[in-house]
């Protein structure tokens, strides 16, 4: 098969879950024997290149024009490439380029399968235009798409009762190893606390803050993610201190794995969105892990982590570690067993390539027909 992967800021991974997916996945079908191509958005000369026998496909884009229309230009650029390459199979990660397939042939839509992500449009961070936006594109993606593939059992249940539209349930992976890095910081540090997240509102990472000043906790409390942004450079301003550390962005995933295996406890705050691949990477590293009380995370966790709702639950974390250290000592082989059982990537790409060969088995009986 030849196999577009659309949507995604390209492979090695440095920016988040949607990249680790196309890197992770590529890499697996190359084994497999396939041709497969990722797309990357670049602010200079497009070149062509090969990441470990992958194709990394540049689109350029001019750096001067606002983020939301690099964007857009780049989900356009990046379809009007992919309908000349001929692939058999293109998968776009989110759902926000479907209004450009209104300018594109059925042949092409036939062909496309798309990765909905988690509820985008009910992040607090949109605006009302960027909300009605997301929307439409929801609506398009699920018109105008092949196959929809969603992340999370909640995630499918919302596009079976809203659009009355089945998906193809297949989650995200995490890599189980033996890490043989050498001590990353803070390691020496008798006991640290660690959020590893993006800097949105919808993290909870505000709440978390608000508690742990509030706390009569003095171990670190570590956080990991690129707080450049506007919220993220608000946070940093209000809280970093001496207790609270803003690490900046890890990349490399050998040392932030033995970051999360030398933390007590691991605290994720997501609100919204399908299975989210942090999670993952914590459950896999052993970590005892606080998390959001919602549907999202208790699909995931089940009885594998303590949960919080408010700033107050926070505190009171905070100020009994000890305590809440002993109970989820009892709950790491469990998460290790859900993400050995549910969660490698190599089932993932497994069931990718059987949903693809799917795609061209339907596209071969509609030529038939």
């Amino acid at each position: 098969m030849k196999i577009g992967i659309l949507g995604t800021r390209g492979i090695p991974n440095q920016y988040g879950g949607f990249e680790e997916l196309a890197e992770q996945l590529s890499r697996r079908l190359v084994i497999k024997g396939h041709d497969v191509w990722v797309f990357a958005p670049v602010f200079k000369k497009a070149v062509s290149k090969q990441v470990n026998g992958v194709h990394l496909l540049e689109i350029s884009i001019p750096r001067w024009l606002p983020g939301a229309v690099q964007t857009l230009l780049y989900d356009y650029r990046s379809l009007v490439r992919a309908s000349k390459q001929e692939f058999d199979v293109i998968l776009e990660c989110g759902y926000g380029f479907s209004p450009m397939l209104l300018f594109f042939r059925k042949e092409l839509r036939q062909r496309i399968v798309t990765n909905m992500d988690g509820m985008e449009w009910q992040r607090p961070k949109w605006g009302f235009v960027a909300r009605k936006f997301l929307q439409l594109s929801e609506r398009l993606a699920v018109k105008y798409s092949h196959i929809l593939v969603t992340d999370h059992p909640q995630i499918e249940r919302y596009y079976l009762k809203t659009y009355g539209c089945a998906s193809s349930l297949i989650s995200y992976g995490v890599d189980i190893q033996a890490n043989t890095s050498s001590m990353p910081p803070f390691s020496n540090t008798k006991g640290y606390l660690l959020v590893v997240s993006r800097p949105e509102p919808d993290n909870s990472l505000a709440e978390i803050l608000d508690a742990f000043k509030l706390s009569s906790c003095m171990r670190p409390l570590i956080l990991v993610g690129n707080f450049t942004n506007r919220f993220g450079q608000k946070l940093q301003n209000e809280y970093a201190s001496s207790r609270a550390i803003f690490m900046g962005g890890i990349y490399d995933k050998v040392t932030l794995n033995q970051l999360r295996k030398e933390s007590l406890l691991y605290l994720h705050g997501h609100q919204v969105g399908g299975t989210n691949p942090a999670l993952l990477e914590a459950m896999a590293c052993g970590c005892r892990i606080v998390a959001r009380n919602n549907v999202y995370n208790r699909e995931v966790l089940g009885d594998g982590a303590a949960y919080f709702e408010t700033v107050l639950d926070l505190v009171g974390v905070f100020n009994h570690i000890d305590e809440y250290v002993s109970t989820l000592n009892g709950r790491i082989e469990e998460n290790i067993a859900v993400i050995q059982n549910h969660y490698q990537w190599d089932i993932v790409a497994e069931k990718y390539e059987q949903l693809f060969l799917s795609v061209i088995a339907n596209q071969a009986g509609s030529t038939s027909d």
